[in-house]
């Protein structure tokens, strides 16, 4: 198979990142599948296996400097200095409503969507700069088209990676560089339950809206084979977009997020999470209040 160029991508263990990998081996690009932890490479190694095709996998943790250095470095000397693009995948969201969310969750939410993204992006651009020849994809999510309770930190994150995208697209630019946003909606970040602290007072505002997120996000998540299918797609354009709705579902909420007045963008969200009306008085609250007099 004749090889089509070389890419890195993030978060290869499994799930979104696991299929770019194998898409785009698949697909004739050499690939350098990273992950914080190389002895959980099985379930790729597997589908690679399946497909026909390999890869190379490295050790990268988004969260970890050296790491990051050390994973683009390996990558830069296999290719002769010729790796051709970078594809970063978000790491796992907590859900929860910003209150009962620790700091170190926020902290972690920003490492692995924003911060980890920056750290490779940083570690491969002098390399492509001074080839005037290289493709940084990264990958957002709905929850920076759509305000969704729970999902503060992931909004967070995703609106600071693309006002970052935005601004490193026109410093790259003239150096032959492109930079492409990738926008599906993607259930499958949302892990866990959601956080809540002992004395909660969003316990109840919860019970309604939890199921009701992850209801949505459900139904509303871009299958990982479009996310895939995009990647290619962006990796082959000479001329890509700075953003790229992923889905049916991301594509019309980029066009409500275009039309719509916040506030009624915010109360179709209100209503369809149950989020309508004065908050019920959790028991710690009410008894705080008693003691305010």
């Amino acid at each position: 198979m004749t090889t089509r160029g070389s890419v890195l991508i993030t978060s290869c263990a499994d799930g979104l990142g696991l299929r770019i990998a194998v898409t785009a081996a698949a697909a004739g690009w050499r690939v350098f599948a990273t992950m914080p932890d190389p002895s959980r490479a099985g379930a790729l190694r597997s589908a690679l296996a399946t497909a026909g095709v390999d890869a190379t996998v490295l050790q990268l943790d988004p969260e970890d400097d050296a790491s990051v250095t050390r994973a683009v470095t390996l990558a830069m000397q296999a290719t002769g200095n010729r790796l051709d693009a970078v594809v970063t995948v978000p790491g796992e969201t907590p859900l929860g409503f910003f209150e009962d969310l620790t700091a170190a969750q926020v902290r972690h939410t920003l490492d692995g969507v924003l911060f980890g993204a920056m750290a490779v992006v940083r570690a491969a651009l002098p390399t492509m700069r001074r080839r005037r020849q290289g493709k940084i994809i990264t990958i957002s999510s709905h929850a920076a088209l759509t305000p969704s309770p729970t999902l503060s930190a992931l909004a967070a994150a995703t609106w600071a990676l693309e006002g970052w995208s935005e601004a490193l697209a026109l410093e790259v630019a003239p150096f032959g560089l492109s930079v492409t946003v990738l926008q599906p909606s993607l259930e499958g970040s949302l892990t866990g339950g959601t956080q809540l602290r002992r004395d909660s007072g969003y316990r109840l505002l919860v019970d309604r809206a939890e199921p009701r997120v992850r209801a949505s996000a459900r139904y509303e998540a871009s299958a990982e084979h479009e996310v895939a299918d995009a990647v290619l797609a962006t990796l082959a354009d000479p001329t890509p977009p700075l953003r790229l709705p992923v889905g049916r579902q991301a594509r019309s909420a980029t066009w409500r997020r275009r039309l719509l007045p916040f506030r009624g963008l915010a109360d179709g969200v209100a209503r369809a999470t149950g989020l309508t009306g004065p908050a019920p008085e959790s028991g710690a609250d009410r008894r705080w209040r008693r003691r305010l007099g």
